[in-house]
């Protein structure tokens, strides 16, 4: 009775450790989710038009909007919780974002006056990094007993 009483009256002071508090937490079962290569355009666009002169005077007329900056995430994969038993999503490597500058540039047709619009862009370097995940197997739990059995006597 002694007994029963103090593990009644002690029980809720114990701490309750479910892991035994010893080795890797659980596997998270989840992998890294494939993203795309990403195209961004930044700032305020020009119209890149067909281009006509005439006595002189260089005329455009509709064509294609450049913007003057471009940014380029690269196709990477990203951690979003996807699930698949055995897997943990880790970081793999940084990749950079690269940046552009675009102007609207005019080839002339020869002979016609006529031009025709391109947007030309050239690269200016980084402008940060994103972060590359993949998917690892959770190391698989210890082999109890330990040794081999050789299924006979010796």
């Amino acid at each position: 009775m002694l007994v029963l009483f103090s593990t009644l009256f002690f029980m809720p002071i114990l701490p309750l450790d479910a892991g035994g508090g010893v080795g890797p937490p659980a596997c998270p079962n989840e992998r890294a989710c494939d993203v795309g290569v990403k195209f961004e355009e930044q700032g305020t666009p020009r119209t890149c038009g067909v281009g006509i002169s005439l006595f002189g005077f260089d005329l455009s007329i509709g064509g294609d909007e450049c913007y003057p900056m471009r940014l380029t995430y690269p196709a990477h994969q990203e951690c979003h919780g996807k699930r698949n038993v055995g897997t943990y999503c880790a970081v793999e490597q940084v990749q950079p974002v690269s940046v552009e500058h675009c102007d609207c540039s005019r080839a002339a047709v020869l002979g016609t006056g006529f031009t025709l619009p391109d947007c030309v862009c050239t690269a200016a370097g980084t402008l940060g990094t994103l972060t590359d995940y993949k998917t690892e197997n959770c190391a698989p739990p210890p082999v109890q007993g330990g040794g081999s059995s050789t299924g006979g006597r010796s």
